[in-house]
């Protein structure tokens, strides 16, 4: 029996084989059992179980019969994500493992049938007994709101779902205005939506709780299968579908989508015709929100399939937006196909170069300089601030800056723009900024002046 805890992948089943041929299962060998079980699972939820867990997790219904003689208290112990033994047959374990437990005195709680719609093995099955044998609600709700049938639909569990279903599960309940259809769009759930369309048609022409269409909530969250079905099985008409909410097409929101949204973007674009440079109420293009939203990659392909890039927006143009946000790969892009637009200037006149020394690395500046013959004494219109003002204030990135502009070129590290400050007035709050800046400057008074503001402010 000792030995047997050496065995890491069989260890359980040998001490089984040996309790089966009459060698004692006393309070010695729970102990081998159990330094076994914290060897398989040192850390993470599942070392939380017991042995009894242990068994059930596993299915084996002979080993958690001897794991329960060990002590009745491991039946109320919680293991993995706070489940009790119970919870755990229903969500890993068979019927026959659920039925035991009830037996030995487990109580069926009503969370149990949204742990059974997880279980693809068994999951219809348990469900059935627990409905129409023990009572439990159908239609209960869990402290997300979430339903077993949600549960079901989350993890494409469709007979699990079905059961549920025919047991008299409500097909048109809602969490937040959101129903069963838009709720498996969302995770993108193709299996689940077409099981929800299938028991009831009606529920893929209701809004979401954004005012969104079905398509709309693909588009934003899903694959484009997801959205094609949409398109060519369910009818939806894309170009006629523009959201309550900002005045959004389907095209912008594929935008906030980073898993599918390229293949998403180039469907609409390319199969669809939907037009790039539709804009919403407040003026925003697709291009618009997918750099507002962090998305370079749907970015990118709105670029190659032809958007018009020399679009504005707050006095900011789109390789503007892509240098603030530090997407190296799209100002490229961008700047094959418009050259122009680099030399336009933004806010307060402020050139390109500016935007870069105050938000992007230093490799894009340096980019800029020798592949745009950006002049690097040059100034902001308004504020008279040249690239080492806005570089001062760049916290990840001014350092590497500030030490290529100085060590490449002949600049003056105490120069005022119209209000009187150096570079080192805006650096006063980022310490290693000023310690680079220090390291250049030949104004001693005035750097350590600086410096005192920094540390007594």
């Amino acid at each position: 029996m000792h030995l047997a805890a050496s065995n890491e992948a069989h260890g359980l089943d040998l001490i089984y084989y040996f309790g089966t041929r009459g060698l004692a299962i006393d309070a010695r060998d729970r102990t081998i059992a159990e330094t076994l079980l914290e060897r398989r699972f040192p850390d993470g939820e599942e070392s939380k179980n017991n042995l009894l867990h242990f068994c059930i997790v596993e299915n084996r219904l002979d080993l958690a019969k001897i794991a329960l003689a060990f002590g009745e208290i491991m039946l109320n112990e919680c293991g993995q994500d706070g489940f009790r033994a119970i919870h755990l047959a229903a969500r890993f374990a068979d019927l026959d493992m659920c039925k035991w437990l009830i037996g030995e005195g487990a109580r069926a709680e009503e969370n149990v049938l949204h742990l059974a719609a997880l279980n693809h093995s068994h999951g219809a099955e348990i469900i059935f007994y627990f409905v129409s044998r023990l009572g439990m609600k159908v239609n209960a709700v869990n402290k997300e709101f979430l339903s077993p049938l949600h549960n079901a639909l989350s993890v494409e569990n469709i007979k699990s779902a079905d059961m549920l279903v025919r047991l008299g599960a409500n097909l048109r309940v809602k969490i937040h205005m959101e129903n069963l259809v838009h709720f498996s769009i969302r995770l993108n759930k193709l299996k689940s939506a077409k099981f929800c369309h299938a028991k009831d048609k009606k529920l893929i022409h209701k809004l979401n709780q954004h005012t969104l269409s079905a398509l709309h909530n693909a588009a934003q969250h899903a694959s484009k299968e997801m959205c094609r079905w949409l398109v060519e099985e369910c009818g939806v008409r894309p170009k006629e579908l523009i959201s309550y909410y900002m005045g959004y097409t389907v095209l912008h929101c594929a935008c906030w989508n980073k898993e599918h949204g390229s293949e998403v973007v180039d469907y609409l674009v390319t199969d669809l015709g939907l037009d790039p440079d539709s804009m919403s109420q407040y003026g925003w293009t697709p291009l618009h929100l997918a750099l507002f939203h962090n998305n370079p990659a749907v970015a990118e392909k709105l670029v190659s399939l032809d958007a018009d890039i020399r679009l504005s927006f707050t006095y900011h143009n789109y390789l503007h937006i892509s240098v603030k946000k530090n997407y190296f790969s799209l100002v490229k892009l961008m700047h094959q196909k418009c050259p122009e637009l680099v030399t336009r200037c933004g806010l307060y006149g402020r050139n390109t170069l500016h935007f870069a020394a105050r938000y992007a690395d230093v490799e894009i500046v340096k980019w800029l300089v020798s592949q745009c013959a950006f002049n690097v004494h040059s100034k902001s219109k308004r504020t008279k601030s040249n690239v080492l003002h806005y570089a001062a204030k760049n916290k990840a990135h001014g350092r590497d800056i500030i030490r290529f502009f100085l060590s490449s070129y002949e600049m003056d590290v105490n120069k005022k723009n119209i209000f009187g400050f150096t570079p080192l007035h805006y650096a006063a709050k980022h310490a290693d900024i000023v310690e680079e800046l220090q390291n250049i400057s030949s104004n001693k008074k005035d750097s350590s002046c600086i410096c005192g503001k920094m540390v007594f402010k």
